[in-house]
């Protein structure tokens, strides 16, 4: 059952499911806490067996241009004798239903869905628990987990930048920054860690480039961090080294949500073609600290500067395509939340 509205003696009847889960909490809370939920746009959906209401979901759909409609459950609250493996299979059943009904083809679970205790759901498809996998999407035709997508956009007095970035595809790119050198550096980062890139920036170039660089690292940086979700599934450390003719590279990761660099290319000129030098380490540290990872690159040693940097970046790339991969046991932290 759904409503764009649910009455208070509706809400009433799912007292009893949240009062197991919330001990100490009064009727007149969970109301307003409900009221508040349906004014942020969200609708209250109930699930029942038996004749009893077993789970409440906070849920709305948001519709994308480019990915159609998402189901997206924000507060999945459960009674605490539904805490097993096959009763979350049947709620992920429920939940896809109720996404069909909507017209979405994709169910999105957010990081809410671990409040109240509902973290011991456990999915089919080898997926763990909600608590370890924020922002979920499942598409409907296969039950299966899509592809992790982050997304931004940032428009200033200086520039316009969009990003659209799949951890999980082929390595294509689609980029336009009007600064050569810096869409190859974008191509080679896309191409070598296996992630999708569509990138396009506007920026003030007749000033120079060093906006358009750096702002595109941090919208970068944001969608990537988007893309991660909650990261405890990730592998999350990993080391790559790349080889451009005589130049070689080392890159080092730690996706865990702290941002650092420490970058070291050795001597360099102030040129590569037109593109300053110095924007190439201004666009890794505004990825790293706003993509939320710690990075250390450096270049051993190399005669050629284009031949640096690239290496560089391609090493960067492999460090992160194995970074993002998931773990198949385990956490990412020994804290069971990366932050």
């Amino acid at each position: 059952m759904s409503k764009e509205a649910a009455t208070d003696a509706e809400i009433s009847e799912t007292f009893p499911v949240m009062r197991q889960l919330r001990p100490h909490l009064e009727e007149g809370q969970y109301l307003e806490f409900v009221r508040r939920l349906q004014c942020s746009g969200y609708r209250l959906a109930f699930a029942t067996e038996g004749g009893e209401v077993r789970c409440v979901a906070g849920f709305r759909v948001v519709e994308f241009l480019a990915y159609g409609r998402f189901l997206y459950v924000d507060d999945l609250v459960t009674a605490e004798d539904t805490r097993s493996e096959g009763h979350g299979k049947r709620m992920l059943g429920w939940l896809t239903g109720a996404a069909r009904k909507e017209g979405c083809s994709t169910l999105q679970l957010g990081s809410g869905v671990r409040r109240y205790g509902a973290h011991r759901f456990y999915f089919r498809e080898g997926i763990r628990s909600p608590a370890t996998t924020s922002q979920r999407r499942y598409r409907l035709e296969t039950g299966r987990v899509m592809t992790r997508i982050g997304t931004a956009q940032r428009k200033t007095g200086e520039t316009y930048v969009r990003v659209r970035l799949g951890l999980d595809g082929g390595g294509r790119a689609e980029v336009k920054t009007g600064v050569g050198f810096f869409d190859h550096v974008l191509h080679l980062l896309a191409h070598h860690s296996g992630m999708d890139l569509t990138l396009e920036a506007e920026g003030d170039l007749y000033v120079d480039d060093h906006h358009t660089v750096e702002d595109t690292g941090l919208v970068l940086g944001r969608a990537f961090d988007e893309a991660l979700g909650d990261r405890v599934d990730l592998v999350r450390f990993a080391d790559a080294s790349a080889p451009l003719i005589e130049a070689l590279s080392t890159a080092v990761v730690d996706l865990g949500g702290r941002s650092h660099l420490t970058c070291n290319l050795g001597p360099m000129p102030q040129k590569i073609g037109t593109f300053d030098v110095e924007l190439f380490p201004e666009f890794l540290r505004a990825f790293a600290q706003y993509g939320r990872f710690t990075l250390h690159l450096n270049c051993h040693y190399g005669e050629n500067a284009h031949h640096k940097v690239e290496s560089g970046v391609k090493a960067l790339a492999i460090a992160l395509r194995e970074g993002v991969a998931r773990r198949t046991t385990g956490s990412a932290s020994t804290k069971g939340v990366v932050d």
